[in-house]
C-alpha cells in the first residue's frame, strides 16, 4: 500500500528476436527477405539493433526520465517476456537457436539498462500448432536454468479460447 508501482509497456505482435538479416540461415527460400528491421534483436557484431529493441530501451529510459522529473524515487525490479512463437513456427534451426537469441537480449537488456541482476521473467511459449514450440519450449528453460536471475513461468495449461484465438492466451 505504501508503493506506487509503474509498468513500462512495449509490445509488438507477430514478431521475433531474430533479424531477417539471418533468415537465409534458417530458411534458404526466404532469402532476400526483408523485415525492415523490426525485430526484437539486440545490436551485435557491429550491427545495430533491431527497431523493436531501440523502441523498447528508449520507452524505458523515457519512463524512467519521467518518474525522474517528477522526483518520484524508482526502481527498475523486473522484466516480463512473452515472446517465442515467431522462432517456433519458422524453422527448426531458428528454434533451436532461440536459447541463444534470448540470453543474448536478456544480456543486452540488463547491460544497456545497467542493471547487471535485472529479473526476467520469461513466460514460456504456449502449446499452439507451432512446428517447433517443444524446442522453443526448452530452449527457454535452458535459458532460465542457467541464469540465476531469471525464472519461467509455465503457460501449457492456461486457456487460449478467448477472442485472441487459439495461440493467445484469455
Amino acid at each position: 500500500p505504501e508503493q506506487r508501482i509503474a509498468i513500462v509497456k512495449c509490445t509488438a505482435g507477430g514478431t521475433g528476436i531474430a533479424r531477417s538479416a539471418d533468415y537465409s540461415d534458417y530458411i534458404p527460400q526466404l532469402k532476400g527477405f526483408n523485415d525492415r528491421a523490426k525485430n526484437w534483436h539486440p545490436p551485435t557484431d557491429e550491427k545495430e539493433a533491431g527497431l523493436l529493441y531501440q523502441r523498447l530501451i528508449k520507452n524505458v529510459r523515457a519512463a524512467l526520465s519521467a518518474l525522474d522529473s517528477q522526483q518520484m524515487e524508482w526502481e527498475l525490479s523486473g522484466y516480463l517476456w512473452m515472446q517465442g512463437e515467431h522462432e517456433a513456427g519458422i524453422s527448426r534451426k531458428m528454434a533451436q537457436d532461440y536459447g541463444k537469441l534470448l540470453a543474448g537480449f536478456i544480456s543486452a537488456v540488463r547491460k544497456d539498462l545497467k542493471i547487471p541482476s535485472l529479473p526476467f521473467v520469461i513466460g514460456q511459449v504456449n502449446s499452439h500448432t507451432w512446428a517447433y514450440g517443444e524446442t522453443v519450449r526448452k530452449m527457454q528453460a535452458m535459458v532460465c536454468e542457467r541464469d540465476p536471475n531469471a525464472i519461467l513461468v509455465e503457460t501449457i495449461d492456461l486457456s487460449r479460447k478467448g477472442s485472441g484465438g487459439a495461440s493467445h492466451f484469455d
